[in-house]
C-alpha cells in the first residue's frame, strides 16, 4: 500500500470524471502524466470535462485503489475533508 500518484483536480459540476490509461513502466519516462479537462462548459452550466491519467497502473495482476478527497468548496479549504477509497478489481486473464 504505497501512493503511486497524487494530483489535485478542480471540478465545477460535482462529478469528477477520470480516465485511467494503463501504460507499462518501460513506455513511461516520467511515471504518471495527467491532462484535461477535455472541455469546460460545453454540455451545460459549470460542466467540467474528463481528466486523464496515464501511467504504470493496472498493468499487473495486483490490487489497486483510488482514494478521493474533497479538499474544499467555493474557495474554502475544509479542515477535515471527506475521503473515500475505491478498490479496483483485479484483472482476469482471458484465454
Amino acid at each position: 500500500m504505497e501512493s503511486q500518484y497524487t494530483h489535485t483536480y478542480v471540478d465545477d459540476d460535482g462529478i469528477l470524471d477520470l480516465e485511467l490509461v494503463p501504460t507499462h513502466v518501460s513506455n513511461v519516462r516520467r511515471g504518471f502524466t495527467t491532462w484535461g479537462p477535455d472541455f469546460i462548459g460545453e454540455e451545460g452550466y459549470r460542466t467540467t470535462g474528463t481528466f486523464h491519467i496515464i501511467g504504470p497502473v493496472l498493468v499487473t495482476n495486483q490490487s489497486y485503489s483510488i482514494t478521493v478527497s474533497i479538499v474544499g468548496s467555493d474557495n474554502i479549504l475544509f479542515t477535515n475533508p471527506p475521503v473515500d477509497t475505491f478498490d479496483l478489481p483485479l484483472q482476469q486473464n482471458v484465454t
